[in-house]
């Protein structure tokens, strides 16, 4: 270093006379330093603002169906409104890094770039461009916002090497928040995120000396009952305290640990606050009524209380900024950091636009937008020639649910009408009574036959646990029968003197072989659309221990029932796969009667 630093001060290819250099080893600050005349020079030129606005609308063009696929999402779904904010918060920290904020000079655009730096950023366009399409064939947009985060570091990276990577990451990686989850991954973290909120608040509650009883997710007070919904689960809240907090932990110009300790006490906060707000939901609720716990009363308690979580991480940003500076070495971020690799960065950076060798920014300019332009073709072209299959054609049913006989051996049914609305989301429905005639035994059936598959959006794992009734998993089994590979799922779910044996299994209805359709084509129809099916459930109440062997043996009989219903090439399976919770919907129960 020392001889290095020895060295006069050499001026950049393309630089005039008597302009200010920077000598290689001053380190990475030194690049954008030594190049910021030239660079704000190019940025002045029309031509390079209009192939950076040029490049910036084709990468739009890329991602137009996701974008507006995901506002649709944020418009309609509570869970992810926040998408507009962090898709703002973004673009804002860009604005910052470019601008140098925190502490650092102010951003221009290198003439010159390895060309290492350049192959490096094509090949994070390429990952991003491989994860799209893994995204656009499984419909899962997680894939399609981790693919814009490839693609936009890439570009980051291609035009503006290392140090432009450095700056913008962080503002391209915050949008990964802006992604709804995968329903397997958002279902298992809302239903334990209502448990803790249900079970952290009836405890608080009767801490403070009200008279609460909780039942699964319903906290039943004096006069009412409060039910911790989806809505209220504490994972929007949970995502808007961590993006907050991540953000809170890059601008610091702190070190890692600073960040990620942070980001770990972003969990508990945000937890708190989601119990503060049913328990400020409850009170408001007997102190002024329901009315108060409803409507844009509930929304504005949901902002205070998201507000409060704010000031919370802010106060233990605020306290790990105390203990770093009494206890540690000062954890502020060197503005030249000491990795050999980061200096070997900007010495090859240096190097490369002091002796000409590298990728000039025009060129670099051209190449994105050639990238861009082609994997939008290459994109629409592929995405045509899939959809010209059209969707997965629906399969009806061979018969209707109705024609499924009233009497079965020693069963005797009866019909139950479907009184709530929210029970009815699918085509066909079948809700009945059957009673044993000689033991007085009864149990219910619940038929649901949904040519888009929305059936399969019912489990009673979810629905069980969310009335209240945790499954005693010991019992359950996999009940073998006739007619197919697949067996029947027994459950058994409440408390001792308050069981309740529950069947689960399903019939998935594909359609016929078209030979005129690709097997790509035809994998990608499977993957975007579920095909028609019918979800059977079977609940009987437990009295003595031969309760369940009759009703297994009903089980039986209703399974070799219902198959001339869906036809001779439906495939029966009961994959265990909560996905999706009916609020407020209990699945039938069997009338209790008293043992003979």
């Amino acid at each position: 270093m020392a001889r290095l630093a020895s060295n006069p001060p050499v001026a950049p290819t393309g630089m005039a006379p008597g302009a200010n250099a920077t000598p290689p080893s001053a380190g990475p600050g030194a690049l954008a330093l030594a190049l910021a005349p030239r660079a704000q020079g190019r940025l002045a030129r029309p031509s390079t603002l209009g192939c950076l606005v040029l490049a910036a609308a084709l990468l739009v063009g890329l991602y137009w169906r996701m974008f507006a696929a995901l506002v649709a999402i944020w418009s309609i779904d509570p869970n992810y409104s926040h998408g507009f904010v962090v898709l703002g918060g973004g673009l804002v920290f860009a604005v910052l890094s470019a601008l140098g904020v925190p502490g650092g000079t102010r951003f221009g655009l290198p003439d010159l770039v390895p060309r290492r730096q350049t192959l490096a950023g094509i090949a994070w366009m390429l990952v991003g461009f491989l994860v799209g399409v893994a995204g656009g064939v499984l419909g899962q947009w997680l894939l399609g916002v981790v693919s814009l985060i490839f693609v936009l570091c890439g570009a980051i990276r291609l035009v503006g090497g290392e140090e432009a990577k450095r700056r913008f990451g962080f503002a391209a990686m915050f949008l990964i928040f802006m992604a709804p989850l995968p329903m397997a991954w958002y279902q298992p973290a809302a239903v334990t995120l209502q448990a803790i909120a249900s079970s952290l608040s009836a405890g608080v509650l009767e801490a403070f000396g009200a008279t609460v009883f909780r039942e699964g997710y319903q906290i039943h007070l004096p006069g009412y009952t409060l039910e911790v919904g989806q809505a209220c689960s504490g994972l929007r809240a949970l995502t808007a305290v961590l993006a907050l907090a991540v953000a809170v932990g890059h601008f610091s110009g702190r070190t890692g640990w600073y960040a990620w300790v942070l980001a770990v006490a972003a969990v508990p906060i945000a937890v708190a606050a989601n119990c503060l707000r049913v328990v400020l939901t409850a009170i408001l609720m007997m102190a002024l009524g329901p009315r108060w716990a409803e409507g844009v009363f509930h929304t504005a308690e949901g902002l205070v209380v998201l507000a409060l979580a704010a000031v919370l991480l802010l106060a233990a940003a605020a306290g790990l900024t105390h203990i770093e500076g009494r206890f540690l070495p000062t954890g502020k971020r060197p503005q030249e950091p000491l990795a050999p690799t980061r200096r070997a960065i900007a010495r090859s950076e240096s190097e490369a636009c002091t002796t000409g060798r590298g990728v000039r920014l025009r060129a670099r300019l051209a190449l994105l937008m050639a990238i861009l332009a082609l994997a939008w073709a290459g994109f629409e072209t592929g995405r045509n020639w899939l959809e010209a299959a059209g969707p997965l054609p629906a399969v009806p049913l061979a018969r209707p649910l109705a024609e499924l006989p009233l009497v079965l051996g020693p069963w005797r049914g009866h019909d139950e009408p479907l009184r709530d609305p929210r029970a009815v989301y699918a085509d066909e429905h079948l809700q009945r009574t059957y009673r044993h005639v000689e033991r007085s035994q009864a149990l219910s059936i619940w038929l649901v036959y949904s040519r888009e598959g929305a059936d399969r959006g019912h489990h009673p794992e979810v629905c069980m646990r969310v009335a209240g009734k945790p499954e005693d998993v010991p019992a359950r089994r996999e009940l073998a029968v006739d007619g197919g590979k697949a067996p029947i799922q027994r459950y058994r779910f409440g408390r001792p003197g308050d069981y309740q044996w529950g069947f689960y299994w399903h019939y998935t209805l594909p359609p016929a072989e078209d030979s005129g359709v690709h097997r790509l084509q035809r994998l990608y129809q499977r993957l975007r659309k579920r095909p028609s099916s019918l979800t059977i459930e079977v609940f009987a109440p437990e009295y003595s221990p031969d309760d369940v062997r009759y009703v297994e043996e009903f089980v039986r009989q209703l399974d070799e029932t219902v198959r001339p219903l869906v036809g001779p090439n439906a495939v029966r399976g009961s994959r265990r796969l909560p996905v999706t919770v009916l609020e407020g919907v209990e699945p039938p129960a069997a009338t209790k009667s008293t043992k003979r």
